[in-house]
């Protein structure tokens, strides 16, 4: 868990979001795991949008 924090704090640096999901999980709840992607990733555009509009 302690590396995995770590991991995540040198990937937010480096502009990256992180999802981190169980082998298990996957194999059991693909689907959800797949909306959860595609969730973060509509939140992400959103919000870029939203930055950008701001600007204007």
């Amino acid at each position: 868990m302690t590396r995995d924090r770590e991991t995540d704090r040198q990937l937010y640096g480096m502009g990256w979001m992180v999802l981190r999901f169980w082998g298990k999980e996957i194999q059991k709840y693909l689907p959800d795991c797949v909306e959860e992607i595609k969730e973060t990733i509509f939140q992400m555009k959103i919000a870029r949008y939203d930055s950008i509009e701001s600007f204007s």
